[in-house]
């Protein structure tokens, strides 16, 4: 069906761009993903019309769309090469950061459902970061999926054991009053239920094997899994990943057992277990027999943290890192809430100059700023080149600003921004900007929120025109920081 066109190639040129650019599919999501650039790919070379109302979406893939042509021996035209690039979309991906103002509508809905849950279970979700920043990344593709009316095939219903249908009853109550919301299928309410359920069985590490999980099922059940692991043994989660990705994986050495929910091979000799996603009986003798070992589960480190509010923050801190050292919390870091910009962006992070000739000069200057925080700049410039030539300009809002950002894995120490002002626009292929922000975090998800408030400021201030304007950090802060009230107040309003 394919001649001439060699499917491995093909598969080859799909893992190649799943690694470029950093994509981390569930199992089943990676498989519906392979199949779409397959049934593409048959279009092209049988020269038939696309069917472009059931492939809408479009996006930018960068250089790599020239090895793809250079796969199938055909060249693409503007409008199919916009639908190859637009398959991710569909998914159910983490790590890829979009730059648009559905950011504040995720982050809002984000809140939304944390608040109502809080409210019916009385539990405070609010304490967990891990809960907050899952939900952030879920639900934007998950809203794709919604409006584009993609379905979800896993089977997810054995998911949730007995013990937890109230927390699915409860959050399907809550669905069902939204107008977007409420158009969800049962398996999409499942996943999401699956964070709430990870978030009430969250304990904190106590580690002492080193474990490799296989999760192929998606990030909540993946939550799911791992707490359970870490709630009743001494364990440490080295790395969570798919079944696809066990081939890609090299840091065997530092594995001392592996435990995977699916069936899968591995390439070299590990002590395995297969388990269920909540576990049985039968699963925790598997486990046993692996060697590990019973953890004495103390008290919940949240639970703790939230009757310590009777101190300032600072006495609580210094509590609270107490009971870590002395009871066996050393792995737990509370995440640090970077909220404004001003939380990530200081005076000696922002450079003013007159003109820069090439936007990979701009990236250089950008991501130069970022050493005196101890990160590595060079290697974090290599990092958003790299990119950038991969997907291409989707960060950079012609006339507005570019929102630069690279790999947390980078030469991230410590998660801060730079913001450059040129006086005369750079170019971005066709696209110009005066004011270029570069983002570096340490994780995938800590610097939403910023980026969040970032969003809702040009959407709702001057601060795009204000900033142009500035000639010096000390100006450009100014009109920053009286920007973030003006948001503040409107929300306050409102």
């Amino acid at each position: 069906m394919f001649l001439p066109v060699d499917l491995n190639e093909l598969f080859l040129w799909i893992d190649g761009l799943l690694k470029k650019t950093g994509w981390i599919f569930s199992d089943q999501t990676y498989k519906w993903y392979v199949a779409n650039i397959c049934t593409f790919t048959w279009y092209m070379i049988k020269e038939k019309d696309l069917p472009e109302h059931e492939w809408g979406k479009t996006g930018e893939i960068g250089d790599s769309l020239k090895d793809y042509e250079k796969c199938i021996g055909k060249t693409l035209d503007h409008k199919q090469s916009e639908i190859l690039a637009g398959f991710e979309k569909y998914t159910n991906k983490y790590v890829h950061l979009e730059v648009t103002d559905n950011l504040i509508n995720i982050a809002d809905l984000t809140q939304m459902l944390i608040d109502k849950m809080q409210e019916r279970l009385r539990i405070d979700f609010k304490q967990d970061g891990v809960l907050i920043k899952g939900l952030l990344n879920h639900l934007g593709p998950m809203v794709d999926r919604i409006k584009g009316n993609v379905q979800l095939h896993d089977d997810v219903s054995q998911f949730i054991p007995d013990e937890y249908q109230y927390v699915y009853v409860a959050l399907k109550e809550i669905l069902r009053k939204d107008k977007l919301l409420a158009h969800m299928t049962e398996n999409e309410e499942i996943y999401l239920a699956m964070y709430f359920i990870g978030s009430l069985r969250r304990m904190q590490k106590n580690s002492y094997m080193n474990v490799l999980l296989i999760c192929g099922f998606g990030y909540g059940t993946t939550v799911v899994v791992k707490d359970a692991l870490l709630n009743s043994y001494q364990v440490f989660v080295k790395k969570s990943i798919s079944a696809y990705q066990v081939k890609h994986f090299t840091d065997w050495e530092d594995i001392d057992v592996v435990i995977s929910t699916v069936d899968v091979e591995l390439p070299v000799d590990k002590p395995f277990a297969r388990v269920n996603v909540i576990f049985n009986q039968d699963d925790y003798i598997k486990l046993d027999l692996l060697g590990l070992q019973k953890r004495n589960v103390l008290t919940n480190y949240f639970a703790i943290e939230r009757r310590l509010d009777f101190l300032n923050d600072e006495d609580k801190h210094r509590v609270m890192a107490v009971i870590k050292e002395e009871l066996g919390y050393k792995e737990v870091k509370m995440p640090r809430k970077f909220k404004t910009l001003s939380d990530l962006l200081g005076v000696d992070d922002i450079k003013c100059v007159k003109q820069i000739d090439d936007w990979k000069d701009a990236v250089k200057a950008s991501t130069d700023i970022l050493k005196h925080h101890g990160n590595d700049g060079d290697r974090y410039c290599e990092n958003v080149i790299e990119g950038i030539e991969v997907r291409g300009f989707y960060s950079v809002t012609d006339e507005v600003f570019a929102l630069l950002h690279g790999s947390e894995n980078a030469g991230i120490q410590v998660s801060c921004m730079s913001l450059l002002i040129s006086e005369q626009p750079v170019r971005f292929g066709e696209k110009e900007v005066n004011l270029i922000f570069c983002l570096a975090s340490r994780d995938k998800k800590e610097h939403i929120p910023v980026v969040t408030r970032l969003m809702r400021m040009v959407s709702r201030t001057d601060l795009i025109k204000d900033l142009k304007e500035c000639r010096t950090p000390e100006d450009a802060m100014a009109v920053i920081r009286r920007c973030e009230k003006e948001v503040e107040q409107h929300a306050a309003n409102h």
